[in-house]
């Protein structure tokens, strides 16, 4: 689970506003103009309970490029009710006209999880939806398999009749012999864990052809274990990306509520390559709420000798998935009633800081961007660590990203 810092901030949309200053010379004088691009970036500010922090101000607040300091203009506190109105995607189904709210996009991955579970989750993103402002668009969506696809829409009500029917699909194996920690590494030539698989697995025999056949039957379930999770978390992301870049064919800030018992992913993590560069342009944030799986199963002949290692591996598939998204993962163990909390917590209020870039930071290139409020006792911040920047052509105009675990902005030059 990824750790909280006594002050998370967490930077969500980014699009540069020109800010011009006009000057006028003496008359008999040429006239000129010059500007200044500034960049507005959304910044969330909370504590350690999640309750956003108020009564900041420009000064408060330190940002830099690869070590080097921005000025930052102006700092806004804007609260979800004074949020201004998104623009409507033209896939939007229904409530276009609605002013203000937020776009709250709820994905329940039920390939992921187990047969007949989550309900107590289910029950309460029910009532997460029901606390919703009347302007706040909620969307529900179920992946990798069919069922319920909800567009944005302030008709809170269909989406909370739903959510209660809902329940996982994923089926077990029925062998628990190996858990998926284990079996990943021994999928990845860890001889150790195999090792260890098979000394606790195989410890009471002592003919040779029982050991052998042990071994085969044991290296078999872990290559099966593993190979069901990864099947399942790819059938996941494939779904998931679709529904982001759809979503991104708009730059409204979005929160995507992903609700998973976890995903398996290679070491590199190259499959969400995409995922930074997706979310920054459709400026979409994405929390995901970790279902532990139950300690037994009646499903389950065995449960597994792993199981806490097990919850931790899944967890760090999503924590990762989060921090490319800029969000967070909150782990649930019961009801998810906390976690929907703090989210309504973390999404009540945000700070707009405009900054002047410099000709340098449009290069292109991967940068290191971090953002702090010095001066503030109690206050500390996570560094961001800039993964991937690309430049695009949006149209005449240049356009650039930074995406990183923490901060990610887009911004775009005026014509």
């Amino acid at each position: 689970m990824k750790p909280l810092a006594t002050i998370v901030l967490l930077a969500f949309l980014l699009i540069v506003l020109p800010a011009t200053l006009s000057a006028q010379d003496a008359p008999g004088q040429p006239a000129f103009r010059s500007s200044v691009d500034l960049v507005p970036v959304d910044v969330n500010v909370i504590d350690r309970t999640g309750r956003p922090v108020t009564g900041l101000e420009a000064g408060d607040f330190a940002l830099t490029i690869d070590g080097k300091v921005r000025r930052i203009a102006s700092a806004q506190y804007v609260t979800a009710a004074e949020a201004s109105a998104p623009s409507a995607p033209t896939y939007y189904s229904s409530n276009l006209a609605a002013a203000g709210g937020r776009l709250i996009m709820l994905v329940v991955d039920q390939g992921s999880i187990g047969a007949g579970r989550g309900k107590l989750a289910l029950d309460a993103a029910s009532r997460f939806v029901s606390q919703l402002g009347p302007a706040d668009r909620i969307g529900l969506v179920t992946i990798p398999v069919s069922g319920p696809q909800v567009d944005f829409t302030t008709n809170h009500a269909v989406v909370q009749a739903l959510l209660p029917k809902l329940i996982g699909q994923a089926t077990s194996p029925g062998l628990l012999h190996v858990g998926i920690s284990e079996a990943a590494d021994a999928q990845r030539g860890d001889a150790v864990a195999l090792r260890q698989i098979l000394d606790r697995e195989c410890s009471g025999l002592r003919d040779a052809t029982e050991i052998q056949e042990c071994t085969q039957r044991l290296t078999a379930e872990a290559n099966l274990v593993y190979q069901t999770a990864r099947e399942r978390t790819r059938a996941s992301l494939l779904a998931l990306r679709g529904l982001i870049e759809r979503l991104a064919t708009t730059t409204s800030p979005k929160t995507i509520v992903f609700l998973s018992e976890g995903l398996v992913l290679d070491t590199d993590s190259a499959e969400l390559s995409w995922l930074g560069p997706a979310a920054s342009r459709g400026q979409v944030v994405l929390y995901a709420l970790h279902l532990d799986p139950p300690s037994s199963d009646a499903e389950q002949a065995r449960v597994s000798s792993t199981r806490s290692q097990d919850a931790a591996f899944a967890e760090q598939g999503l924590a990762t998935m989060a921090g490319l998204a800029r969000g967070s993962v909150f782990r649930v163990t019961s009801t998810a009633d906390a976690a929907f909390s703090r989210l309504a917590l973390e999404l009540s209020g945000y700070y707009l800081l405009s900054f002047e870039p410099e000709t340098e930071d449009r290069d292109g290139k991967v940068h290191k961007i971090k953002i702090g409020v010095p001066g503030r006792n109690g206050i500390t911040q996570e560094e961001a660590q800039a993964w991937a920047a690309e430049q695009h052509q949006l149209g005449e105009r240049d356009a650039f990203y930074f995406a990183s675990t923490q901060f990610c902005f887009r911004a775009r030059k005026p014509a």
